[in-house]
C-alpha cells in the first residue's frame, strides 16, 4: 500500500501493582517504553479513596482516580517514567495496564 498510514502495534503490554510507599511523595509508574499509552486505577484495597495522577511534580491535590467509583483514566504516553503516582496513605496502590 503506497502512501498509506502505517500502524505501529504494540509487541508488549506491562501489567503491574505500583505502590506509594509514602503519601507525598511521588512515585514514577516504570521505566518502559510504550507505543499506545498507560491506563491507571486505584486499588479496590486501598485505604484511602483517591490515587493522584500526574507530572513529577504531583502531590495529593491535584487530578485524581477514585476507588469508590472505580473508573480508570487511560493517558496517551510513550515511557512510563513520564507518569507518576502519589497517595493520601502510605501503602496506597496504583493497577496498571499499557502497551
Amino acid at each position: 500500500m503506497s502512501g498509506g498510514t502505517v500502524i505501529q502495534l504494540p509487541n508488549v503490554i506491562v501489567s503491574k501493582t505500583v505502590t506509594v510507599a509514602s503519601a507525598g511523595t511521588p512515585v514514577a509508574l516504570g521505566a518502559q517504553k510504550l507505543l499506545s499509552g498507560v491506563t491507571v486505577k486505584a486499588h479496590p484495597g486501598n485505604t484511602s479513596d483517591k490515587i493522584f495522577v500526574g507530572g513529577s511534580g504531583i502531590d495529593n491535590t491535584g487530578y485524581f482516580v477514585s476507588k469508590a467509583d472505580g473508573i480508570p483514566v487511560f493517558i496517551e504516553v510513550e515511557e512510563l517514567g513520564n507518569i507518576f503516582i502519589d497517595a493520601e496513605t502510605d501503602g496506597d496502590q496504583a493497577l496498571i495496564v499499557g502497551a
